[in-house]
């Protein structure tokens, strides 16, 4: 599981997160509101199940951004999506070795 852990008590509205977010998950408005007698309000937390590497099992990225990884690329690409880039690497030297 990864924890992303936001606090938008110290967010300035720059718009630095929405430009190198690389899924664009994030989206900015000009709708906000920040006043609050409760500080805990200001706390955003989101909880990402993270995939796990078929080779060697383990955690490399999450599945949310696994599935918007599967638009870009292409289809003979898909059956190693599952593998750590360590373990996709390790597949790619041996088929070249023996492709």
């Amino acid at each position: 599981m990864r924890v992303v852990h936001l606090f938008i008590g110290r967010c300035i509205f720059c718009g630095r997160c929405q430009d190198v977010c690389p899924v664009g998950a994030i989206k900015l408005t000009t709708q906000f509101e920040l006043a609050t007698s409760d500080h805990d309000e200001l706390h955003q937390i989101v909880e990402l199940q993270m995939a796990r590497c078929s080779e060697c099992g383990k955690s490399f990225d999450t599945y949310r951004h696994l599935i918007a990884s599967l638009e870009k690329i292409h289809p003979w690409e898909r059956k190693n999506l599952l593998l750590c880039p360590e373990c996709r690497a390790k597949k790619t030297s041996e088929w070249r070795v023996w492709g």
